[in-house]
């Protein structure tokens, strides 16, 4: 019996340690037998990168390719889906649209005017195109104005819309195209920078009298106060005023304070921009 119960234990042992190493040598061999373990999931995306990845969606043709459609009725079209108006290039779709268009782009023709070109190469019961503008996509579109579709055409239409716009931001536009039958279909959006005027300074007269000097300002100033300083054609400083409040008119009056005949230089600065000019006492 003793002998018996030596043998068992040792066959036990013997189990263990072939069990032991066997496990020891598992992810070797499932490495080898080219069986991947399995991955640790991605780690979960932040609200702000969700709604990054949102806004840069915006901007893609085919964001709106899920969105229900809705007739001039009211009526909830059940098997309606709008589609992204697409940007074609050499290629297009084969799938039909109403209205195909091949571009969009906008541009500031001056300070208080924007102007947005588009052209369709084939459109069908086209009604119109409502245009819509907003200074932050994630909070809507409003419409500024419509222009008259072609209804059913083969051929490229170019269209023009003039939108007045004095912003000094992004203007953000996108092309909402309504059907015969009031569905409708969304373009890309698209961005138009801001009005931006370079900040100048000039003296008026030039050569002038120093009883009446002045200087006429253009460009953006900041609304409180601007910092202004004269300097004499050897660099002494003759005039500072670091809150130089800028009447309505845009002109610094400052008569008498360069009296002296020669060469003057005027260096004016706000929270963005600085401009300076020189300018001539004869008298």
């Amino acid at each position: 019996m003793p002998i018996l119960n030596m043998n068992g234990n040792r066959f036990v042992r013997i189990v263990l340690i072939v069990f032991a190493s066997w496990m020891a040598l598992m992810p070797a061999s499932l490495s080898a037998s080219g069986k991947e373990s399995a991955e640790l999931p991605d780690p979960p995306v932040s609200k702000t990168k969700q709604k990054a990845n949102e806004m840069l969606a915006r901007t893609k043709p085919g964001y709106y390719t899920a969105l229900f459609v809705t007739n001039r009725k009211g009526s909830k079209m059940s098997n309606a889906r709008t589609r992204a108006v697409e940007a074609c290039g050499t290629t297009c779709s084969s799938s039909p649209l109403p209205v195909t268009l091949i571009s969009f782009s906008g541009k500031r023709l001056d300070a208080r005017q924007i102007q947005l070109d588009w052209t369709t190469t084939s459109e069908v019961n086209n009604d119109y195109f409502e245009i819509e503008r907003t200074l932050n996509p994630a909070t809507g579109f409003q419409a500024v104005g419509s222009v008259k579709g072609q209804g059913n055409s083969a051929a490229d239409v170019s269209y023009q819309f003039t939108d007045p716009n004095a912003e000094t931001i992004y203007t953000y536009y996108r092309l909402k195209q309504v059907d015969l039958d009031g569905s409708f279909v969304y373009s890309r959006i698209i961005a138009i920078k801001g009005y931006h005027q370079e900040l100048t300074v000039h003296a008026f007269p030039n050569p002038g009298s120093g009883k009446e000097l002045a200087f006429i300002v253009a460009g953006e100033t900041d609304k409180e106060s601007i910092s202004v300083r004269i300097y004499d054609q050897k660099g002494r400083l003759v005039y500072q005023n670091t809150k130089y409040i800028l009447p309505e008119n845009q002109q610094i009056s400052l008569p008498g304070i360069a009296t002296q005949p020669g060469s003057y230089h005027i260096k004016i600065r706000t929270k963005q921009q600085e401009a300076s000019s020189s300018f001539v006492i004869i008298r």
